[in-house]
C-alpha cells in the first residue's frame, strides 16, 4: 500500500507526503488520495466562506523523486554513487560542454543527497544504541567519511581536465558533504562525551572531536566559509547551508504544467446548454408566429416570456453540466515532467463540499468511530469538506529508475488552515477551582477538533486513516493519529 505520512509544517500548515512507486512494469498506474476534512459547523465554513480559489490558493503542491537509498557502508564501494562519479569522469573522452555539464552535476546531487541520508540515518541510530552500539557505530561514521570526502576531493583534478568546474556543482558538493558530515558527528559526539569514564567512549569522543577539528580546519582554509560559532548568530551559515539544500534536491524536483483541456470541455458543456435554450426560445416564436402572426401583441407577449424562460433555462442547465462534470473533469490539472522533457505523469485536483449521506462508506464508518473526546454523533453537526488528488504515472517514468534516480516518487501537500481559524474564540478561558480555602484562577485551552480521514487508493488497494487537527486561535496545536 502507498506509504503515507502527516506532520505539523508550522502553526498554520500540515504537510502530508505520499511515497508512490515508479516501477509498474511498463504500464501506467493510477494512485490518490481523498482528503475528508469534517470541520465543525461553529468555524462558519462553508461555500459562501471557503471558495474553491481560495482553498487552492493555501494549498502548496510539490512532487519530486525520492531520494536513493544507500547504506553508509556502500556509498564509497562499487557501484555506489561515488563510484558512479568517478567513472562518468573517467569514460569522458573530451571535455564536457553545456549538454553534458548537466549529467555531471546530477552525478554530484546524488552523490550528496544519498549521502546525506546515509548519516542521518547512523546518527539517528547512535542517538538510540546501547552505549557500546553507539560508540561501534560512531567509529565506523567517521572512518567511512573520511574515506568518502578523500576519493571526492582527489577528483579536483579530473573535474579541471575534463572540464567539469564550469559548473559550481563540484565546489557546492565538497562543501555540503563537509557541512553534513560534522553536523551529524556533533550529534554523534553529544550522546557519547557525557561517557568519557569508559575507555571505548572516551577514544570515540577523541576521534570525533578530531574528525570535526580538521573538517572545521578545512572549510575555513580551503572553503573559506565561516562555522558556526557561539558568539555569533551565524545568520550566513544558516542561510548558505539552507540555499545548499535547495540546489542539491533541485534534481529530484519536478516540474508541473497548467494543462487547459479541462477548461475547454467546461466550455463544450456550457455552449451547449445555450444552444438548447436558445433552440427552446426559437420554437416558441416560430410556434406563436405561425398562429397569431409576424406582427401582434401575443406574438410580442410569447417573445418576452421565452427570453425569460430561456436564461432561466440556461443558468439551470449550466449549473446541473457542472455537477456531472465534476465526475469527469477536475478543477486543477498539471502534466508532470522531468527537466521539463521527460512526461512523468498527470496529476488532477478537485475541491467541493460534500454532504455526509454522500460520503463513502468505509470513510463514513471510520468518522463515526466513538472516541472519548469526540462530541455524540446524536447533536454532531459537520461541514464536509473533500480534496481529492489523482496521480497518474506514464509508462516512460520507468526510465528514471534505469538512470540512478531511484523507483519511488514523493508527491507533498502543504494544506492552510487560516481560514478555519477567522470565527474562533479566544485561546484562553478563564476557570476556577478550590485550593484549600481559597479560590483560585487557573487558565483553560479552548481548541477545536477537525476530524480528517484520507482515503488512498491504487493498484494494490483502498486503506483509509483518521488523524484530528486540535487548532486554536493560534493555528495547530498539534495532529493526532487515530487508530
Amino acid at each position: 500500500m502507498l506509504k503515507e505520512t502527516v506532520s505539523l509544517h508550522d502553526n498554520f500548515q500540515f504537510e502530508a507526503k505520499l511515497g508512490l512507486s515508479l516501477a509498474g512494469g511498463g504500464r501506467k498506474s493510477t494512485h490518490g488520495v481523498e482528503t475528508y476534512l469534517f470541520v465543525p459547523n461553529s468555524l462558519c465554513i462553508n461555500s459562501g466562506t471557503l471558495t474553491r480559489d481560495e482553498f487552492f490558493r493555501r494549498l502548496k503542491n510539490y512532487i519530486r523523486l525520492d531520494t536513493p537509498w544507500v547504506p553508509l557502508r556502500r556509498m564509497d564501494a562499487a557501484g555506489g554513487p561515488l563510484d558512479r562519479l568517478e567513472s562518468y569522469l573517467a569514460g569522458q573522452q573530451a571535455r564536457l560542454f553545456a549538454d553534458r555539464l548537466e549529467v555531471f552535476e546530477d552525478h554530484v546531487k546524488i552523490l550528496c543527497l544519498s549521502m546525506q541520508r546515509a548519516l542521518r540515518t547512523v546518527a539517528a541510530k547512535v542517538t538510540l544504541a546501547s552505549l557500546d552500539r553507539a560508540a561501534f557505530d560512531a567509529a565506523e561514521y567517521v572512518a567511512i567519511c573520511r574515506r568518502v570526502l578523500e576519493r571526492y576531493r582527489g577528483l579536483a583534478d579530473a573535474v579541471q581536465l575534463k572540464g567539469a568546474h564550469a559548473s559550481p556543482a563540484y565546489a557546492y558538493g565538497d562543501e555540503f558533504l563537509s557541512i553534513a558530515a560534522t553536523y551529524y558527528a556533533f550529534r554523534m559526539l553529544d550522546r557519547v562525551q557525557d561517557f568519557r569514564e569508559d575507555r571505548h567512549c572516551a577514544e570515540v569522543a577523541d576521534l570525533l572531536a578530531g574528525f570535526l577539528r580538521r573538517e572545521q580546519e578545512y572549510c575555513a582554509g580551503e572553503l573559506g566559509i565561516d562555522v558556526p560559532h557561539p558568539d555569533s548568530n551565524n545568520e550566513l551559515f544558516v542561510m548558505r547551508w539552507s540555499l545548499l539544500k535547495k540546489y542539491m534536491s533541485s534534481t529530484l524536483f519536478l516540474e508541473m504544467r497548467e494543462r487547459r483541456d479541462t477548461e475547454f470541455w467546461r466550455q463544450v458543456a456550457y455552449s451547449l446548454a445555450a444552444g438548447t435554450a436558445m433552440v427552446f426560445a426559437t420554437a416558441v416564436a416560430f410556434i406563436w408566429q405561425g398562429r397569431y402572426g409576424s406582427l401582434s401583441a401575443p406574438l410580442f407577449m410569447a417573445l418576452i416570456i421565452s427570453y425569460i424562460f430561456k436564461d432561466r433555462l440556461k443558468d439551470f442547465l449550466r449549473s446541473s453540466m457542472s455537477v456531472g462534470l465534476r465526475r469527469f473533469l477536475s478543477d486543477r490539472k498539471r502534466a508532470i515532467y522531468r527537466n521539463f522533457i521527460l512526461p512523468v505523469g498527470i496529476c488532477k485536483e478537485t475541491f467541493a463540499f460534500v454532504p455526509e449521506e454522500a460520503l463513502p462508506r468505509d470513510v463514513a464508518a471510520l468518522r463515526n468511530k466513538v472516541h472519548l473526546v469526540d462530541v455524540a454523533n446524536s447533536f454532531r453537526s459537520e461541514t464536509v469538506i473533500r480534496y481529492r488528488k489523482e496521480i497518474t504515472i506514464t509508462r516512460t517514468a520507468g526510465r528514471l529508475s534505469s538512470s540512478g534516480l531511484g523507483d519511488r516518487m514523493v508527491d507533498i501537500t502543504r494544506m492552510g488552515v487560516h481560514e478555519f481559524l477567522r470565527y474562533m474564540d479566544e485561546p484562553e478561558e478563564p476557570l476556577y477551582f478550590l485550593d484549600g480555602g481559597q479560590c483560585r484562577r487557573v487558565g483553560g485551552s479552548k481548541v477545536y477538533h477537525v476530524n480528517m480521514v484520507r482515503r488512498l487508493y491504487g493498484p494494490d488497494g483502498t486503506a483509509c486513516r483518521r488523524y484530528r487537527l486540535v487548532l486554536d486561535r493560534n493555528g495547530i496545536k498539534r495532529i493526532e493519529r487515530i487508530r
